[in-house]
């Protein structure tokens, strides 16, 4: 029986069967994973609440435990932990009233509560009895037992007579604080009896056998007295701490021993419960796990084995058909193009057998056009050897004649270069020869300058020689008034002299001075004559420096007026020059531009010649293709003529 069906609904329908029990396997194990999540919810909250009982059972047994070491220690550190471990007990019972939810453990929490209270209540007395007794222990008694120990040894310092009675009552005394001391620490009844009985019985006994003797002195009466006093303060304080003591442990016993254990026994009950839901809960998980997995086992395999068989199903029917149609293809594909279509589905395979025919006739159609074509292939690609062999020879020729061309411009474009050049180098040695000039004009605009700085240095030199010749004229007018007055002294100097030689004796004196005067007036005469030779000299040195001087002006003069003209002379060549310079640029220019001419002459011949290249190349292509085309042409004949289409 055939399916009336297309192929992708075949598929479709397979995939939808496989995805549907995937679906319900999926479903399944969703369901069952839903289960298993509650239930392990559920477990985990009752994990919680087992463990928030057991925390809190826990601190309470450390609290308890903190408890006891401070009723042995008596000390701040049993103290501290009691309080931080009744503190996370506390916290611990009110996170507990707040997580868990059955009534049943929520009343047991709720009956353990004021049982906490009651013991924190307790202790808190206890606690104030400790503080009494130690109060009382180390404040009275301790002063008391020092004060009483005093007293003995007053009266063993005064008991002349009564030594060993006094003796003994102080080992007592010291025997009775000892047992005491014993008592405090271990709690012992008989230690307590024995200090009572020797503070109550044997002391005050042998004191009153000390005050009964008649040798007794008044200082040892004295000191007995301040004994009895304070032995009988000392004895009532040690009853209150007795008291102390049994209230002390009579709370501890009764409350703190007696609650810690009840409250300790619910949270016990509190743990069993839970742990009792844990036993119920874990093995019907257990049980609900195991029963998922076996439906999601079944179920899988269901769906596995519906699966493979829509998978064989569907693979057969559809590579049945679709192997005839790779025979039919192959059919064609060796040259039998007369085909038949004998598949009569409707599907999408049909659809295939269908076209595969319809291409058969069209190749048929196909494979008559190429035979007449390539036929005129053939006849056209002779014709078109004979025209390319043509175009090929003239393109010869034309590369011959370009070559030519090019060889004789590369020559005129050398000769422009090389004219190029000279004049390149004619204008660079224009402007070298124009640099030159204008540094010669620098130069000798720097001489003429200069010439005319020297003419007026000159100028002014012979002024200061004429001046200086001047004050020497000067200087000899005042040398001769100098000479004249040395002469005048050494004519007074010699009156004073002979009247010196007149006076006598009492003029011998006078005459030594008047020949000290005429001897400076000689050497002033004699350094006037050698300042006025020198003037002399300075006025002749003088007089050759002015006439020097006056020359050096003319020539001066002249070298100015020569200067002058080589600077106008240097102006002409430096305009002739530029002149020049111009030229040799403007012939630079046209010769430049003559090569870029012959250049671009050069490339259009080269361009020429490469296109009869490309030409000639072309042609022979052509007749490359030409005779390629032929050969096509007979292949595809022979190709063609290996289908089949009559």
């Amino acid at each position: 029986m055939k399916l009336k069906l297309t192929l992708g609904k075949k598929l479709f329908a397979g995939f939808a069967l496989v995805v549907t029990l995937l679906a319900i396997s999926s479903s399944g194990a969703i369901f069952s994973l839903s289960d298993a999540s509650t239930g392990f919810t559920q477990y985990r909250e009752l994990a919680r609440d087992t463990n928030l009982a057991g925390r809190v059972q826990a601190n309470l047994v450390l609290a308890r435990l903190a408890v006891k070491d401070f009723l042995i220690s008596r000390g701040e550190r049993g103290l501290q932990r009691y309080q931080e471990r009744f503190t996370t007990v506390n916290q611990l019972f009110a996170q507990a009233k707040a997580e868990i939810k059955k009534p049943e453990r929520v009343n047991m929490i709720r009956e353990a509560e004021p049982l906490l209270q009651q013991y924190q209540n307790a202790f808190s007395e206890v606690e104030k009895l400790i503080e009494q007794e130690n109060a009382l222990y180390y404040g009275d008694m301790t002063r008391l037992g020092g004060a009483m120990m005093d007293a003995a040894q007053q009266a063993i310092d005064n008991g002349y007579g009564s030594e060993k009675l006094v003796g003994n009552i102080s080992s007592s005394l010291l025997l009775a604080r000892l047992n005491i001391v014993k008592w405090h620490d271990q709690h012992k009844p008989a230690d307590y009896d024995k200090a009572h009985q020797l503070l109550t019985e044997e002391v005050p006994a042998m004191m009153a056998e000390i005050q009964g003797s008649p040798f007794i002195s008044e200082p040892l009466l004295e000191a007995l007295a301040t004994l009895e006093q304070h032995r009988s303060s000392y004895v009532a304080s040690l009853e209150r701490l007795h008291t102390l003591l049994l209230a002390r442990d009579k709370k501890v016993s009764d409350t703190l021993d007696t609650i810690g254990p009840v409250i300790a026994d619910k949270l016990e009950q509190v743990k069993l419960s839970v742990m009792k839901d844990q036993d119920i809960l874990g093995p019907a998980l257990q049980s609900s796990n195991q029963t998922a997995t076996r439906v999601l086992i079944l179920v899988s395999l269901g769906a596995i084995i519906a699966a493979v068989v829509a998978a064989i199903f569907l693979t057969r029917h559809i590579t049945r058909r679709l192997q005839a149609a790779r025979t039919l293809a192959d059919t064609m594909a060796s040259g039998q193009l007369n085909i038949h279509n004998s598949d009569r589905g409707q599907d999408e395979i049909s659809d295939l057998f269908n076209a595969l025919t319809e291409m058969a006739g069209s190749l048929r159609t196909m494979i008559r056009d190429i035979l007449g074509a390539s036929d005129d292939i053939s006849d056209s690609a002779k014709n078109l050897m004979g025209q390319t062999e043509r175009s090929r020879n003239g393109a010869r020729e034309q590369q011959s004649e370009t070559d030519q061309v090019a060889t004789a411009v590369n020559e005129m474009a050398a000769t422009a270069h090389e004219v190029s050049a000279s004049v390149s180098q004619v204008a660079e040695a224009a402007d070298n020869a124009e640099g030159q000039v204008k540094h010669g004009q620098d130069v000798v605009s720097q001489t003429q300058s200069n010439i005319h700085k020297l003419a007026a240095s000159v100028k002014s030199t012979a002024s200061e020689i004429e001046n200086l010749r001047n004050e020497s004229i000067s200087i000899g007018r005042i040398l001769d008034v100098i000479r004249d007055i040395a002469e005048q002294t050494n004519l007074l100097a010699l009156n004073a002299a002979i009247e010196a030689a007149r006076a006598g004796d009492q003029g011998r004196g006078f005459a030594v001075v008047s020949d000290e005067v005429r001897s400076l007036a000689q050497r002033t005469q004699e350094s006037t004559e050698e300042i006025q030779a020198l003037i002399e000299r300075l006025q002749n040195g003088a007089n050759q420096a002015v006439s020097s001087m006056e020359q050096g002006e003319s020539l001066t003069h002249a070298c100015v007026s020569l200067s002058d003209d080589a600077d106008k002379a240097l102006r002409d060549i430096n305009e002739s020059v530029a002149v020049m310079n111009e030229m040799a640029t403007q012939i630079a220019t046209a010769a430049e531009e003559q090569s870029q001419v012959a250049e671009q002459i050069n490339q259009s011949v080269i361009t020429v010649r490469d296109i009869s290249s490309e030409s000639l190349a072309s042609a022979d292509d052509s007749a490359a293709s030409s005779n390629q085309l032929s050969s096509l042409a007979s292949g595809l004949q022979k190709l063609v003529a290996r289908f089949s289409i009559n």
